[in-house]
């Protein structure tokens, strides 16, 4: 067991470090090639599309969950039904998404509604199409990967992702020096995905016994249809508020503030986001121990283990936040070669947001590798949309500042309260409690990281606690 969350771990920290890479090298080479204002269009329409993610109603996490059962408990015969009826599921899935694409991009004016202004609306049409076919293609796909993740090797499925990752940088990089335009880089977010299909669908049939049959679409059973419903739509919310927070944002910034604003906004972001990776990656590889201790009652444990993560992924956000404050200027403009401005308090407040968020999600994380998430997922969609609404209006009011801040204050405090409800009403009251004090902590200690001695201070304090309290 260990070594295989080392080697995931290493996986997982690899497709990291490809995606911050690829995104800090490939952003100024967008701006050169496209200008500011195209490439905020760009990001507007990637925007809308990532809307089709949700094409998959939250159940590929149910039957990836449900594979990794129906292996480790040697039923294989199950594990050929699951996998028959997801993979079914998925194909009808990824049908409906392409029909509703084509009916969504004929029909409605999106390039009006968003005024974008260098992309007509053949153009809006062909690159929307194109992104709906990569989120199709991923449907069933995603599945075939998360097989590598039922029988044991994870590690598997995060390399091929990483392949994809690698394809689709080295492509995008050699059509944005090559002059390429918008569906030339569509086109390459799709092709990737279906070359290394292929690859994975050999090896697979290489790796599973006989008995099991990627495509026997036959062994299709209702009865796991109809058990799958309930968590996946719960899923499904947890993915939509998300995508509320994530591309609503963008799309809002975009309407108030027009493109060139996006490109900020997501340039920073980029930059602000990089540590809460680092908390991914935690969470990703403590998931397992988490269901396992819970579902042992080693409640002293488990409360151990989330409180040493929540303080450590605590005490690398303040560090980060304090390297923002002191060095953002220079490493943003450097990056970008002086194509965008940079804003020092939207930076700021963006990475006190990001610092901020990993305390609550981390107890949303807990939630949900217990299959205790239905509470979560239906507070955070409500909370999610009056945080939209508030960063519309401080867009309106005060700019991109303002956009920033209400997202900020619209989410924050609730889902802080809401996670620390719903923990105790779970009977984790010493997770709760660890949860209350590392997050008045923060609000204490973000103001002080904009003084380097007033931060050292802080983190000190931060480091100090945390010894105290694992001598304990």
């Amino acid at each position: 067991m260990r070594g295989r969350i080392l080697r995931s771990f290493g996986a997982d920290t690899l497709g990291q470090v490809l995606n911050v890479g690829i995104r800090l090298m490939l952003v100024p080479l967008f701006l050169s090639t496209w200008g500011a204002e195209a490439y905020g269009e760009w990001l507007i329409l990637t925007a809308v599309a990532a809307w089709f993610a949700l094409g998959d109603f939250g159940a590929q996490l149910y039957f990836i969950n449900r594979l990794t059962a129906e292996w480790a408990a040697g039923r294989i015969d199950v594990f050929q039904k699951v996998l028959s009826t997801g993979l079914l599921l998925f194909i009808i899935f990824s049908g409906l998404l392409l029909g509703v694409a084509l009916l969504a991009v004929s029909w409605l004016p999106i390039g009006p509604w968003l005024e974008l202004k260098t992309v007509d609306h053949d153009l809006i049409k062909a690159i929307l199409l194109l992104m709906a076919l990569r989120f199709s293609v991923s449907l069933p796909f995603g599945l075939f990967l998360g097989i590598y993740r039922a029988i044991g090797i994870q590690a598997t499925s995060v390399m091929y992702g990483n392949l994809i990752l690698m394809i689709q940088f080295v492509a995008s990089g050699l059509a944005l020096l090559a002059g390429g335009g918008m569906v030339l880089l569509a086109s390459l977010e799709v092709v990737p995905i279906l070359l290394v299909s292929i690859a994975v669908i050999w090896d697979l049939r290489r790796r599973l016994p006989k008995e099991v049959r990627l495509f026997a679409l036959a062994n299709a059973d209702r009865s796991i249809l109809r058990t799958a419903i309930s968590p996946s739509l719960h899923f499904l919310g947890l993915q939509l508020s998300m995508a509320i927070i994530i591309q609503g944002s963008v799309i809002v910034v975009a309407k108030t503030l027009g493109p060139v604003e996006v490109a900020i906004f997501s340039s920073m972001r980029i930059v602000a986001n990089a540590m809460s990776r680092f908390m991914g990656l935690l969470a990703h590889a403590a998931w397992p121990e988490i269901t396992r201790l819970a579902s042992l009652g080693e409640d002293e444990r488990l409360a151990k283990l989330f409180t040493i993560i929540l303080n450590l992924a605590f005490f690398v956000g303040l560090c980060y936040l304090v390297l923002i404050v002191n060095f953002g200027q220079i490493v943003y403009l450097w990056w970008l070669n002086n194509s965008l401005p940079y804003d020092f308090w939207v930076m700021y407040l963006l990475g006190c947001q990001v610092v901020m968020t990993v305390l609550w999600t981390w107890g949303g994380n807990l939630l949900m590798a217990t299959n205790r998430h239905e509470e979560y997922a239906r507070w955070q969609f409500p909370v999610n949309l009056v945080a939209l609404f508030l960063s519309y209006w401080g867009a309106v009011e005060f700019g991109l500042l303002g956009a920033v801040a209400g997202l900020f204050a619209g989410q924050l405090l609730p889902m802080l309260f809401i996670v620390y409800f719903l923990l105790k009403q779970k009977g984790w009251h010493q997770i709760a409690f660890s949860l209350v004090i590392a997050s008045f902590s923060g609000l204490v200690l973000l103001p002080m990281t904009l003084n380097f001695w007033f931060a050292s201070l802080g983190i000190a304090l931060v480091l100090a606690y945390s010894y105290c309290w694992n001598k304990r």
